[in-house]
């Protein structure tokens, strides 16, 4: 059997943050599974939601905004959220596992 961190380690740390990417790796999962969304300026997200109000307690739409005010904003935990280029560099060598959440409305 193995074992996939769903959103990083969404039950040790807020999800599809750095702290959940590290609690994954530390946990030696045979993988990461994510899920990212198009920001405003055609950028990838890592966000489950069209919006980070769970995560951050405000409803703030990823396609409205672009990255780098996306990137701004705290979330719940103090942490901010990552682009998928983020994760990439977090993750070492754990394989990930991608879900494109409006993958039908990109028009990259």
């Amino acid at each position: 059997m193995k074992v996939i961190g769903h959103r990083g380690a969404a039950g040790l740390a807020l999800e599809h943050t750095e702290a959940s990417i590290a609690a994954a790796r530390k946990a030696k999962v045979a993988a990461i599974e994510l899920d990212v969304r198009l920001t405003k300026d055609k950028q990838l997200l890592v966000c489950h939601d069209e919006d980070l109000e769970r995560v951050s307690g405000r409803n703030i739409r990823v396609r409205s905004r672009d990255l780098a005010s996306l990137k701004r904003v705290k979330l719940l935990d103090g942490q901010r959220p990552l682009s998928l280029k983020d994760v990439l560099k977090l993750r070492k060598n754990t394989p990930l596992i991608i879900e494109l959440k409006d993958a039908k409305s990109a028009k990259l």
